[in-house]
């Protein structure tokens, strides 16, 4: 598989072409806080959708990877998980940037994966591109200010003002969700991004025929497990129609 590195709009990503015949998709895949667009797992899943037929793109974050910059190079606990905040918007405006200067004129629709805090960017991202359909959100959450309130809770007086109105919201509207493909999966003993979050939010969903909404908790912590792997591709092979 011939994948190759560009940058557009100062945001780094590496493409993987589709393999085999014309792309209808093109999938957007993030990493997780304080990870890049070369993780492992980025990058299996990233050539399982190509090998599937469609177009992936592999994305380094915001502040992240390739333009990596403070507070993620000292790494101080307390301002990385600060500014995982305005990472997480700025991600999803990159994510608009990208589609809209590379792929808009060649009419693809979008699909998003992302784990842990790509889980999060999973979530969120319809909420501004809405010609995205399928949303693969691993170990992720939601509601970003629930998750700071139960797993950041030592932040204390610090993560209110985090959560002014922004132009991406942080919060998942189920209502984006009904006409698009979605596949949640997250971990029982996950004490990072606890699981409740997702599962409420699965709650509140009402798909129309024809949609897939998968919601799957696997017996396992903050992590991305062979299972998980395997979850993914019958998700794909489910709402792409065809065998990889």
């Amino acid at each position: 598989m011939s994948a190759h590195n560009g940058v557009f709009e100062s945001i780094p990503y590496t493409l993987y072409p589709a393999i085999g015949e014309a792309p209808s998709f093109v999938f957007f895949l993030i990493h997780g806080h304080t990870g890049n667009r070369f993780d492992p797992t980025i990058v299996a899943f990233a050539e399982a959708i190509a090998a599937r037929g469609h177009v992936a793109v592999a994305v380094d974050a915001f502040k992240h990877g390739e333009r990596k910059t403070e507070p993620y190079v000292t790494m101080d606990g307390k301002a990385i998980a600060i500014a995982m905040v305005e990472v997480l918007e700025q991600t999803c405006k990159d994510l608009k940037t990208l589609y809209d200067g590379l792929f808009r004129a060649q009419g693809l629709k979008v699909g998003v994966l992302g784990t842990s805090m790509g889980g999060h960017v999973s979530y969120l991202l319809p909420g501004i591109l809405p010609e995205t359909t399928i949303a693969i959100p691993l170990i992720g959450a939601p509601d970003i200010k629930r998750h700071y309130k139960t797993s950041k809770a030592w932040l204390g007086d610090a993560i209110e003002p985090l959560f002014p109105d922004t132009s991406v919201r942080m919060k998942a509207d189920p209502a984006w969700f009904p006409t698009r493909h979605l596949l949640q999966i997250n971990g029982t003993k996950d004490d990072v991004v606890r699981y409740e979050n997702a599962f409420d939010f699965h709650v509140e969903l009402a798909a129309e025929k024809g949609f897939e909404h998968w919601f799957v908790l696997e017996e396992c912590g903050h992590e991305i497990t062979k299972t998980m792997h395997q979850t993914v591709g019958e998700f794909l092979d489910a709402v792409l129609g065809r065998k990889g």
